[in-house]
């Protein structure tokens, strides 16, 4: 006797790569925003990994230090928002300057140390802590790139948004191409 199976864990991996990939078409329109909003080009698009034992699909979007510098600001105009500043104040291997006590920008003491973008400079000590934030070019206003990328991504995992749109065409296109041999076959029951 031959009985008519299902393969749905193919369907199933199938069917998650072609989210997959939509969500990495997502991703992209997002670093496309963020990079719309912002000078530097140190940033880079992971592709989306699936994780079918917690049921979860991760794309990833990573902005380096010049983004980070460039989106949150520099010196006493930074926005103090970043939710990764508590990180960076008062870590000298992320490049924080002992000497500071607040979000102004001072001399270091003499010596080699690493910088924000995990560069060896060297200091004089000749303006050790003293503001130096006053200088052109050390006070950087937020462009907020990554901000607004982030607010515009948001919204488009709203119902109606453009994640979802994308999502959605890519499980429709999917669904369209759904070709039974691939997932149906013949087994003998008998055996």
């Amino acid at each position: 006797m031959l009985v008519l199976r299902f393969n749905y864990q193919k369907f199933y991996e199938d069917l998650l790569q072609a989210i997959a990939d939509g969500a990495n078409e997502a991703m992209q329109h997002f670093l496309n925003d963020a990079k719309s909003g912002l000078k530097a080009k140190d940033q880079e698009l992971e592709p989306a990994v699936i994780d079918a034992e917690k049921n979860k699909i991760v794309a990833t979007c990573v902005f380096y230090a010049q983004s980070i510098l460039e989106s949150y600001g520099r010196g006493r105009q930074m926005d103090m928002s970043n939710e990764y500043l508590s990180e960076y104040f008062g870590n000298t291997s992320l490049g924080w300057n002992p000497l500071r006590t607040d979000k102004r920008i001072v001399g270091r003491k003499e010596g080699t140390y690493t910088n924000f973008l995990g560069e060896t400079a060297y200091s004089k000590g000749e303006k050790a802590g003293v503001v130096t934030s006053i200088n052109v070019g050390q006070v950087v206003p937020p462009s907020y790139g990554i901000q607004n990328a982030e607010k515009k991504l948001e919204r488009g995992v709203s119902e109606n948004g453009y994640v979802m749109r994308i999502l959605k065409s890519h499980a429709e296109q999917f669904l369209q191409g759904f070709d039974p041999s691939n997932y149906f076959y013949n087994e003998d029951a008998s055996v």
